[in-house]
């Protein structure tokens, strides 16, 4: 009898390690998302998510965008942009993004080595230094970077990025106090708002025509 009440105990105890490790393996992962409606000055045109998972200091970035312009029934500019990473801290370990830009295909592969991250694209192969960054907006850590990898197009760049500049940002319809960083990264000009919080809140550029691309963060309560 005592040795059937030990096995009882000693499979209680098992059941019990067996759910710890459960709860603890599926209290480290932790998920995040930046949702943005994508605007041409005033005028919708699409969207851009991007969605984050944790797990054991792995971080998987899966984003999505989809844009399309029309002038009455004449689609005029259409864009589709799906892309994966797979971070390790600050450091990118891999990459792959398809990208049709009205009409145009681009492809990125990358993955880091030991000493070099090697990408593929549409504009051929390279090596790169073993820790780059992409153009991780949700990642204010980014801002302190010097180059950066375009994972539209593989190119990797220059970039520099002003002092901050706090002001009043309308957000959704509300005023939302923010700090805007200007980023140029050769023909590419951007502004950024980021929280007080370093939450990343909206961006804007300048495109063909001195025309306004805006991206507005929905979804959360900011």
């Amino acid at each position: 009898m005592m040795e059937l009440i030990k096995r009882i105990r000693l499979r209680t105890l098992l059941l019990l390690a067996i759910s710890n490790i459960s709860i603890s393996s599926a209290s480290s992962i932790t998920d995040e998302n930046w949702n943005f409606r994508v605007l041409l000055d005033d005028k919708e045109i699409g969207y851009h998510n991007f969605h984050r998972r944790t797990q054991n200091h792995i971080q998987t970035i899966t984003s999505e965008a989809t844009f399309e312009y029309k002038l009455l029934f004449l689609t005029l500019f259409e864009y589709q942009h799906d892309n994966v990473e797979l971070w390790k801290g600050n450091c990118l370990n891999s990459i792959e993004s398809n990208t049709n830009n009205n009409g145009i295909q681009l492809q990125v592969s990358g993955q880091q080595s030991d000493n070099s991250f090697t990408i593929e694209s549409s504009n051929g192969a390279s090596k790169l230094p073993a820790c780059v960054m992409t153009f991780a907006y949700w990642n204010p850590q980014f801002l302190d970077q010097s180059k950066a990898l375009n994972s539209q197009n593989g190119k990797y760049v220059d970039i520099s990025v002003s002092e901050p500049i706090t002001e009043t940002l309308n957000l959704n319809g509300h005023r939302k106090l923010a700090r805007r960083y200007d980023l140029n990264a050769g023909e590419l000009d951007l502004q950024l708002w980021y929280s007080e919080k370093n939450e990343w809140l909206a961006l804007a550029s300048e495109v063909k025509g001195g025309r306004i691309l805006k991206y507005q963060r929905t979804g959360v309560n900011l």
